[in-house]
């Protein structure tokens, strides 16, 4: 067998059973500055909050309208900037990050959240076209599989055409929960008992979440955010009305983002070395 594709299977099965933590302790140090102003972080507006701990992780507004080439009216951006203080709330009421918000301890924030992005998935991009897989294909084709466009199997399927419910904002992880020997809803109350959050607020991505996800933080960075993965999204579909549900993946191969869908875990092969797994996003309920 392959040496390397054998140290990374054992890789693996040392942390499949792991949570995922967001490990605030490391990284606090006594003698670190802190702001002059007692709850100085609480008192920034909430978008220099979030640039003070996630720096260019954090995609803002301004951003995000820029990367889709659309734009926000006054009320949407007052409504948008209400919603991103409600998920200040969710994500900084914590007991273990209170003190360090109330101090303006910004260093081990950041470390803490060191593998995490806040993105706004907006449910419209270009020309006020609603956000779908098949609008991100035709905006951002660079990103599929060239010539792919007018044959892709999932073409006719429900979720093709389908927009977010409503936009909103998410705390995205750039490492997935394998779920190899536990399954997806498993894997989520645990990574929600470990940090602190309600089952609501953490979610399987869907396909779309998944594929703008993808391509927001790659236009951002430059570079691809999130590890590869055979990463299992909650949408299902049918091939036929009697037949079982199958559920929808995505992968990276040849520089281009891959849907597919099976029956079943898409589970770890030689030929095909992507484990199973889920991207957990974290959002107000």
């Amino acid at each position: 067998a392959d040496k390397l594709l054998v140290d990374d299977f054992q890789d693996n099965i040392e942390t499949v059973k792991k949570d995922r933590k967001l490990y605030v302790q490391n990284g606090i140090s006594e003698g670190e500055p802190t702001r002059k102003k007692t709850n100085s972080l609480e008192l920034l507006p909430v978008e220099e909050r979030f640039q003070s701990v996630f720096s260019e992780r954090f995609i803002s507004l301004d951003k995000t309208q820029s990367i889709l080439s659309t734009s926000y009216e006054e009320i949407e951006l007052k409504k948008f900037t209400d919603s991103l203080e409600a998920f200040w709330r969710l994500l900084f009421r914590q007991k273990s990050f209170r003190p360090l918000v109330e101090k303006g301890r910004v260093a081990p924030l950041a470390k803490a959240f060191q593998d995490y992005v806040v993105l706004f998935r907006s449910s419209k991009i270009k020309d006020g076209q609603s956000t779908t897989i098949s609008s991100l294909q035709d905006s951002f084709p660079d990103f599929f599989v060239k010539g792919q466009r007018s044959g892709v199997w999932y073409k006719k399927q429900p979720f093709y055409n389908k927009t977010f419910r409503k936009p909103h904002w998410a705390l995205v992880d750039k490492q997935y929960l394998n779920c190899t020997f536990k399954k997806p809803s498993v894997r989520l109350r645990m990574y929600a008992r470990a940090n602190g959050l309600s089952a609501k607020s953490v979610r399987q991505k869907n396909v779309l979440e998944d594929t703008y996800d993808r391509i927001t933080t790659e236009i951002i960075f430059k570079e691809r955010f999130f590890e590869n993965c055979n990463s299992i999204t909650r949408t299902v579909y049918k091939d036929q009305a009697e037949g079982p549900a199958k559920q929808v993946f995505l992968y990276y191969k040849d520089h281009s983002i891959r849907i597919s869908g099976k029956t079943g875990i898409p589970h770890w092969k030689p030929s095909k070395p992507r484990w199973p797994g889920i991207f957990p996003t974290v959002t107000v309920p």
